[in-house]
């Protein structure tokens, strides 16, 4: 039994594209269709029955049921009919999907009075003319499902005038009708859908492709992420009796992804104790760097995210010895900023670690202990109770469709096997994976990660376990520094980059030592090592493995990682501060060494972006800070890259275990660079694709250009 069984559904304009592609959705759930499509051209003009006729014998072919209907919505009483039809043919009527639209596309200054009309009375009136009759039935009935197809035109697209204000509309009219049906047990929602369509096709870009390969927009999309059939899911879960708890909502629907976006939110505001005086106002504004409140230009690639706001606290303009009347600023973030829409930009993650050798068997503590550095089982009472750890678990059951408790997340883990687990890499665009094979021991090989996961896997070489796993042979020192260079230069050959951890082990205040000094730190480490302890601690032995690390990554042009900031309670994080390298960076004979500074150098960030900035081979990943800090992300982010090129910085996740953690924490990334470089290029003066390049760079193209990693086809 389809999710929609019993149910009665009205589509308007659903002969062709996005509609046609809901109705036959519909249809499979087990819905009873009404089909309506006057058959029109895109500016609303002639008629034909062929396209709902054809969608009805397609529904119908299938083992459905559809009728076909060619009302206008135009028109209050062919509305209406269309409702009248569904309660004459199945006694009730269930769903409404508004899609029917035209475009009469002009500039403001160019539009002509009728052009305006046209778009409005289709979308706008057309929409309140369905939903009016509608909701009578649907009042009577006391439950029903309207779902509105509103556009990203609404944010302010420049040559449509009247189909953003006809979209925009639609919001507000979405907004009111979930307010005021919500007690009858009817819910409002608004879809932003897109792909490609006959009305993409009727774009100077459609002629441009139409040219370029003989086929048009829409007849190249089928079965890709253009198509616009990918809306029809969203839209029968909408209509559902699941759905009863979502209402008054807007989604955006692009390709495989769907984004709830944010209500829309107070941004700024400043208080008077009484009426303003309009120079005041200029000078508070001035103080404000209103120059950054200015509408960014809104586009099919900028929308609103869910990721929220900024969030610095309130601040005051307060007067000095003139007496001014002291001002007041309510300011969630003050930011005016667009949140810029990345889905659509791939990922590389450049600091990562293995998945489980059996990710389906993690147990519930090994689950929560994922969510801390500290050693387990120590914070186990307390992992619950942090930000990361719920983040993830209500990432796990939006995901999977279970109530937010670990049992539900892995019992249903396990009864969707690891495949579904392994594509949400590929519903999050995680192209490329660059993975520490030093730890945990125990993990999932490389081989097989690259067979299970629908993305590039790449090896960085951990030095110290490298290290430690020689000790055990007990040579003399000489031979085992001749051993360790040759396995060094080895990995280079096979790996995308060398790491060490010396900042855990003994800080990087990286020395130089004598010679007798360094073997007998290699004699005590060899004694620990056969005692069963071979974990490296001696800093002489260290900061020897260490220059030779740097002779390694010089002469075969290997960059190098470097822990730095917080991590687990092994650190001691005042000698984990990247400024201690200052040194080496300063030495001539390391100046082509590219250094990779990890973890975002959190809490040293300011630090390690000043090093970005002065030092050409300084490179900053942001891995570990994106899943810990989550939207916490975006001040410090926003600080980076206020003084860092963005052509240094290279995201990370420094996750582990679980498939899902790598898709969870690319899409946590994507919703903080969505904001930052927003906030800074309102200020700054940025066009969108300004920002978004940024946001591009520090996502997959740094990475790809510092690794030298192969674009995938």
């Amino acid at each position: 039994m389809g999710m929609l069984e019993g149910k009665t559904a009205v589509v308007t304009g659903s002969g062709r594209g996005i509609g046609r592609g809901i109705a036959l959705a519909l249809a499979r759930a087990g819905a009873k269709v009404v089909v309506n499509d006057p058959g029109v051209s895109l500016s609303g003009e002639g008629g034909d029955k062929g396209p709902a006729d054809d969608v009805v014998e397609t529904i119908q072919k299938a083992g459905g049921t559809a009728v076909a209907n060619y009302g206008s919505v135009t028109d209050f009483a062919q509305a209406g009919k269309m409702i009248e039809q569904a309660v004459d043919a199945w006694g009730r009527v269930d769903i409404l999907v508004n899609v029917a639209g035209n475009l009469r596309d002009r500039m403001i200054f160019n539009m002509a009075e009728d052009e305006w009309d046209a778009v409005i009375a289709v979308h706008l009136k057309g929409t309140f003319n369905t939903m009016r009759a509608a909701s009578v039935q649907m009042r009577e009935q006391r439950s029903g499902r309207i779902i509105n197809m509103s556009s990203v035109s609404a944010l302010g697209a420049p040559g449509q005038p009247n189909y953003a204000a006809a979209k925009a509309g639609i919001l507000g009219l979405t907004w009111s009708s979930a307010n005021a049906l919500e007690k009858y047990g009817i819910t409002v929602n608004a879809v932003m859908p897109s792909g490609a369509t006959r009305m993409i096709d009727s774009t100077p870009r459609g002629a441009q492709v139409f040219n370029q390969q003989g086929k048009w927009p829409s007849e190249l999309a089928t079965g890709t992420d253009r198509d616009p059939e990918n809306v029809a899911p969203l839209v029968v879960y909408l209509a559902s009796d699941g759905a009863a708890g979502v209402n008054g909502q807007v989604f955006h629907a692009r390709g495989f992804r769907y984004t709830l976006l944010a209500q829309p939110l107070a941004a700024r505001a400043i208080l008077s104790d009484g009426r303003w005086d309009p120079e005041e106002l200029a000078e508070v504004f001035r103080a404000r760097s209103a120059r950054g409140c200015r509408r960014r230009r809104a586009s099919r690639s900028a929308r609103r995210s869910k990721s929220g706001r900024i969030a610095s606290g309130p601040s005051s303009v307060r007067a000095g010895a003139s007496g001014r009347r002291r001002r007041r600023s309510s300011d969630p973030g003050d930011a005016c900023a667009s949140v810029i829409d990345l889905a659509d930009l791939p990922v590389v993650d450049d600091h990562a670690h293995p998945l489980l050798a059996d990710p389906s068997a993690v147990t519930a503590d090994g689950f929560a202990e994922l969510f801390s550095e500290g050693r387990p089982p120590t914070m186990a009472a307390h992992v619950p109770h942090t930000s990361y750890f719920r983040r993830a678990v209500h990432g796990f059951a939006d995901r999977l469709g279970v109530a937010p408790t670990i049992d539900a997340i892995l019992h249903r883990r396990r009864e969707l096997g690891d495949v579904a687990a392994a594509d949400t890499l590929r519903a999050s665009r995680v192209e490329q994976l660059l993975i520490d094979t030093g730890y945990p021991p125990d993990a999932m090989p490389l081989d097989t990660m690259r067979r299970v996961l629908p993305c590039a896997v790449h090896e960085v070489f951990r030095v110290e376990t490298c290290a430690e796993r020689l000790l055990s042979a007990g040579t003399s020192f000489d031979a085992f520094v001749e051993r360790f260079r040759g396995e060094l230069r080895d990995a280079a050959r096979r790996s995308v980059a060398l790491k060490s951890i010396v900042a855990y082990r003994s800080g990087l205040a990286i020395e130089a030592w004598r010679r007798e000094d360094v073997v007998a730190a290699y004699d005590r480490a060899v004694g620990r090592a056969r005692a069963g302890v071979p974990r490296l601690s001696d800093k002489p032995l260290l900061d020897e493995l260490f220059r030779i690390t740097l002779e390694t990554c010089r002469d075969t042009g290997r960059p190098l990682q470097l822990h730095a900031g917080f991590g687990d309670p092994d650190i001691d994080l005042l000698q984990a501060n990247p400024l201690l390298l200052r040194p080496l960076l300063e030495d001539a004979r390391w100046r082509d060494v590219r250094f990779v500074v990890l973890h975002f150098a959190y809490p040293y960030t300011r630090e390690a972006a000043f090093m970005t900035a002065v030092w050409p081979n300084v490179h900053l990943d942001l891995s570990l800070a994106f899943p810990f800090l989550g939207a916490g992300m975006v001040g410090p982010l926003i600080e980076a890259l206020s003084l860092a090129p963005s052509t240094k910085l290279l995201y990370g996740s420094d996750v582990r275990a679980l498939p899902e953690l790598f898709a969870f924490a690319a899409d946590w990334a994507r919703a903080a660079l969505a904001e930052a470089p927003g906030w800074l290029g309102t200020r700054e003066g940025w066009s969108d694709g300004e920002t978004r390049a940024a946001a591009a760079r520090i996502l997959s193209e740094n990475a790809r250009a510092l690794y030298g990693l192969p674009r995938p086809a």
